[in-house]
């Protein structure tokens, strides 16, 4: 990626409802603290409508120049290594992703905001 492509980069926030009906609930939650983001960043709620999250994630950022995709932790698997590489591999296909465990819980709203 040239820098001229990355200066006009758009960040994408995607939160993924099992139904349509979810959809006002999340962006009623979520909408008020990305427009106050620092990073000009958009929320765009996917519905499952019965397909994996695999399934939408790869049909929603196929087109991505870059991935960052929250996994679970450790502690939350049975098998973490199992888990993370049938995740790496589900993903092979797709742009460059970065995966990470958040840390610790932590107000975002605080981090983000102005």
């Amino acid at each position: 990626m040239t820098y001229s492509r990355r200066q006009n980069a758009e960040v994408v926030i995607k939160m993924m409802v099992p139904t349509e009906e979810a959809t006002d609930n999340v962006r009623s939650n979520l909408e008020p603290t990305v427009k106050r983001m620092r990073t000009g960043a958009k929320l765009e709620v996917l519905v499952g409508n019965g397909r994996s999250y695999q399934e939408v994630v790869h049909e929603s950022s196929v087109e991505a120049d870059l991935i960052f995709m929250e996994i679970a932790s450790p502690e939350e698997s049975e098998d973490f290594t199992a888990y993370y590489e049938k995740l790496r591999a589900s993903m092979e296909d797709m742009p460059s992703t970065v995966f990470f465990l958040a840390a610790e819980p932590m107000d975002f709203k605080e981090i983000l905001s102005d």
